[in-house]
């Protein structure tokens, strides 16, 4: 930095040391890993659903059981509701033993949104 006689000069440095933050983002990232991979081996069948309205589930994520049993697609499942997924007559049986079905496939509630349904093959 070049300057003429009497001018002021000034500088700031400022050093931030992220290299916790990055070994706690790749642990994560690793531990999801170690998740996605357990959740897709498993043989039973996963579908986890977030709770929309009464009666009324949207699909979050389902593992490769699901899709090998129901021959579906993840672009055919994830992100649509249980009405667009399940077909008939099965939808209308699930409708109407909604709270005992859920309840017999051992739901897993995480907070009062979200529901995991596993069926044992």
């Amino acid at each position: 930095m070049s300057r003429t006689p009497g001018e002021l000069a000034w500088g700031l440095s400022l050093a931030l040391d992220v290299t916790a933050r990055h070994q706690m983002e790749e642990a994560l990232r690793a531990n999801e890993q170690r998740l996605v991979s357990i959740y897709n081996a498993v043989d039973d069948v996963i579908m986890h659903l977030e709770v929309e309205a009464e009666g009324h589930f949207r699909v979050l994520a389902v593992n490769a059981a699901f899709l090998r049993a129901t021959e579906l697609t993840i672009e055919l499942t994830v992100g649509k509701t249980t009405d667009e997924v399940i077909p008939e007559p099965s939808l209308t049986r699930a409708r109407g033993q909604s709270s005992n079905t859920w309840s017999k496939k051992k739901p897993s509630c995480v907070g009062k949104k979200h529901l995991t349904i596993l069926s044992e093959q």
